[in-house]
């Protein structure tokens, strides 16, 4: 009965929901009042404003008096609803009910269901409103009530009105996808809020999929949908239209704008649905589809999201096919950093790449301004088997430009092996040959000659690439120390290959872009349409952002010295941190983006990680860690399972092979977490507990601090753990110190004078602990400081019976000399006993 006899708010907001700012929604609070008769419910997903809503109609209505408030998510709920009891029970208590909210009722099958309406028929029928708020996937219970009033989605969209109302620049033309309350006002635990639902399966699963799509996307057709999951049902399509506005469906279109999320928070949210995809599109599932979206992406000149979601979501082998299949699409539309930075993610084995995929980010670095890693990188192509002639002529280009002597000498024998003929580059391709000879000449110091071999090149060629970047290097030389007759000539051959471009490729290109952009600086000029000359200036605009995003420490990627003609990619500069949140269940983010959650479905993995944020960067010695984890194996066999489940930690946090991971440390003897690169939770709780503790008493501190606790605090460590025996202690320990700190905060501000916020604090911990005589003393004090005389004097009785029936003791003496203070009506002592 505990359950539902908490439920009454009895003039208070109701106990599990912290201080939160509620916007104010006169319209929907006017829906709800023309309907009072009927069971009304909001059915939205999370972020939408549902528990607001109904705060705000509570509040406004009935100033929480009258009001029963029931959070369906507890285990509670369904036990009463299964026992019948809940309306019996609600009605039959002496206190006043005008409203009942249930609220975040979760999924109820057909027989719950019917149960559940017999419940809100009761209350209805005696005289009680009922509100109820649920998700989408679960909405379905609506259908077992006669006559209900049903507030969507859509309907909790915010207008302009709204926007205005409550001081939130209203932006002109504000998309329907991007009106969702926890985008316009939550800020980023909003965001956090809405997030977390979409990965907890508030969406039906067959609405994933097509979902994760679109979101991806961005922009596009039904059409597009069919391309990758093979079409979507006329019912899905409604449903989402209905419940997930945020994805700006058009049904009468048949096309989509969904709400831009980056890729990091699509998949955060909506990542595990590449599964559910590929099982219904390819038996090759989460690798081949990611890559087909992304190639969608590619075409649609979204490149830099396309490799993001190829980094984030797809393996090694398929990153390399991908990156084999799009790299120059890519490189010519601009998208430099991006393809690069995906290249990189391939770490430091070499299994896989080929010389082509090598040569192409030796030209890429060049491109970026990273010379000296460029050479190194193309000095390893010259050494690979099966590099083209091609690819040869560029990456000794590259090589002759910044390497060292012995890059320098390996270019010059590729050079003039390729100036003599000796290699053919492509049949009929001369330019080549002339690109070689100029190269060498100018390495020799001979700018003249450089030039002359130029003068009147063909350009009927498959190096066009080459042959503009290298064209753009030499003017930048010869206009500043070269004559007039040899500018003329390099700026004549320039011109004939922007020429050719434009012939050949119906857009710009960023090489296009570097050589007209040298050609300009150098005082010449290139007859290009406005557009065509619109399109280069963007691209050389991009790219020179590229440049100094590269060039950032915080963004700037580990150099990749090669050796054994191996791409080497060593321990980032600036490693990710990893961030492990242990209370209320496990989630490990690295540099902000989720784990796939399926690497820690093993149960000892994430208690194997949960250990070792606990010792917070302290030495595990071996045999203790083993105890710990497994106390009844023989130490042989505590060994075996050690190695075996540390290897599967190291894989899961990213670590391939041989790799290095940064976040584990492992010694001969011990084990531990490099705490510079991990954080947790556990680190920020005791912040926070340290501030209630010694801090000085500040309310609208301590009341932002308060709803923290209760926000990412409230539940217990590691819930799905139920057999550790180090981890139940370490749950108990962590409810204790958050008892402790809630007491020590209530006295401190009733004695700082701050009984109101005290309240706050002093019925979580009482409620929390009906035990803990300290927590009633603290609550009897701020209901005492603020005027609240007899719910002080009740507040005693109730622990004075629990410690007689379940101690046998009476309260203690300072509890009884409070009481006798407040049966007197005299003032109780205000201050604390030190």
């Amino acid at each position: 009965m505990g359950y539902l006899e908490n439920a009454a708010c009895n003039g208070r907001r109701p106990k599990k929901i912290g201080p939160q700012r509620i916007y104010s929604r006169p319209r929907l609070v006017k829906r709800l009042v023309a309907e009072r008769d009927v069971a009304r419910f909001v059915v939205a997903p999370s972020g939408f404003g549902k528990t607001s809503l109904g705060l705000e109609y509570a509040a406004s209505m009935f100033s929480f008096r009258g009001v029963h408030w029931l959070d369906c998510s507890s285990p509670c709920f369904l036990r009463d609803l299964d026992a019948g009891i809940i309306a019996k029970t609600l009605i039959a208590r002496p206190a006043q009910l005008d409203l009942v909210v249930f609220d975040d009722v979760p999924f109820l099958a057909d027989a719950r269901s019917e149960c559940f309406s017999h419940e809100i028929d009761a209350l209805l029928e005696a005289g009680c409103e009922v509100l109820v708020t649920t998700t989408p996937a679960f909405g379905a219970i609506a259908d077992a009530q006669r006559d209900c009033v049903i507030v969507g989605a859509r309907d909790l969209l915010v207008d302009d009105c709204e926007l205005s109302s409550s001081h939130v620049a209203s932006v002109e033309g504000l998309r329907e996808c991007d009106r969702v309350p926890a985008f316009l006002w939550g800020g980023q635990d909003g965001m956090r809020e809405f997030l977390r639902g979409m990965r907890l399966g508030e969406m039906p699963s067959e609405m994933r999929a097509p979902v994760f799509v679109m979101e991806a996307l961005q922009v596009g057709s039904f059409d597009d949908l069919s391309a990758v999951s093979g079409g979507v049902r006329a019912d899905v399509r409604r449903f989402i239209s209905e419940h997930y506005p945020y994805v700006g469906v058009d049904l009468a279109d048949e096309t989509f704008e969904a709400h831009g999320f980056d890729v990091a928070q699509m998949m955060e949210g909506l990542g595990e649905s590449i599964d559910s995809l590929g099982r219904v599109a390819t038996p090759s599932a989460r690798d081949a589809l990611s890559a087909k979206v992304a190639c969608m992406l590619a075409a649609r000149g979204m490149g830099p999201r396309a490799c993001e979601i190829m980094q984030i979501a797809c393996a090694r082998k398929r990153r390399i096919s991908w990156i084999l299949q799009q790299q120059w699409h890519l490189f010519d539309s601009g998208c430099v950093r991006p393809l690069q930075e995906l290249f990189e993610s391939l770490g430091s084995r070499s299994t896989g790449l080929d010389a082509s995929m090598v040569a192409a980010a030796s030209g890429r670095l060049f491109v970026l301004g990273e010379k000296e890693r460029a050479s190194s990188v193309a000095c390893c192509a010259l050494g690979m088997r099966g590099i083209s002639s091609t690819d040869a002529l560029m990456c000794a280009l590259v090589a002759l430009d910044a390497g060292g002597e012995s890059a320098r000498s390996a270019a010059l024998e590729t050079l003039g092996n390729i100036a003599a003929g000796k290699v053919e580059v492509l049949a009929n391709d001369a330019l080549a040959g002339r690109i070689a000879v100029s190269a060498i000449a100018l390495h020799k110091g001979d700018v003249a000659a450089a030039c002359r071999a130029l003068r009147n090149a063909g350009v009927d060629t498959h190096v066009l690439r080459t042959a503009t970047v290298y064209c753009a290097t030499l003017l930048r030389r010869v206009s500043r120390r070269a004559n007039g007759e040899d500018l003329a000539m390099v700026l004549s051959a320039s011109r004939a290959l922007v020429d050719r471009m434009v012939d050949s490729t119906e857009e710009a290109t960023v090489c296009e872009a570097i050589l007209v952009a040298a050609v300009v600086e150098s005082g010449g000029d290139v007859p290009l349409s406005s557009a065509r000359q619109h399109a280069c200036d963007v691209l050389a605009a991009g790219l020179a952002e590229q440049r100094r995003g590269r060039t950032r420490p915080s963004l700037a990627p580990a150099q990749m010295p090669l050796s054994d003609c191996a791409m080497q990619s060593p321990r980032p500069a600036v490693i990710p941190e990893m961030r492990v949140n242990i209370f209320g269940g496990m989630e490990v983010t690295i540099g902000g983006v989720a784990v796939d959650p399926h690497l820690f479905a093993k149960q000892r993995t994430k208690t194997l990680l949960a250990v070792l944020v606990l010792f917070r960067g302290k030495e595990i010695a071996r045999p203790e860690l083993l105890r710990i984890m497994w106390p009844d194996a023989t130490p042989e066999r505590a060994t075996n399972n050690f190695y075996s489940l540390w290897c599967r930690l190291r894989r899961a946090l990213g670590a391939e092979h041989d790799e290095d991971c940064p976040y584990l440390v492992r010694h001969r003897a011990s084990v531990m977490v490099d705490t510079r690169y991990v954080k947790s939770d556990v680190d920020e709780f005791d912040a926070l507990c340290r501030t209630l503790l010694f801090d000085e008493p500040n309310a609208r501190a301590w009341l932002a601090v308060f709803e923290k606790m209760e926000e990412s605090f409230s539940c217990d460590l590691l819930p799905s753990e139920t057999e550790n025996a180090f981890i139940a202690a370490m749950r108990l320990k962590y409810r204790a110190r958050r008892i402790d700190a809630y007491v020590s905060a209530a006295l401190r501000l009733v004695d700082a004078g701050e009984a109101d916020t005290a309240l706050w604090f002093a019925e979580v911990a009482a409620d929390a602990c009906p035990g803990r005589e300290d927590a009633a003393f603290a609550l009897m004090r701020a209901q005492a400081a603020s005027g609240q005389r007899v719910q002080a004097m009740e507040t005693y009785r109730l622990c004075a019976k629990h410690l007689a029936e379940e101690l046998g003791i009476d309260p203690g003496d300072r509890m009884r000399e409070m009481y006798c203070e407040l049966l007197n009506g005299k003032e109780p002592m205000q201050k604390s006993a030190e």
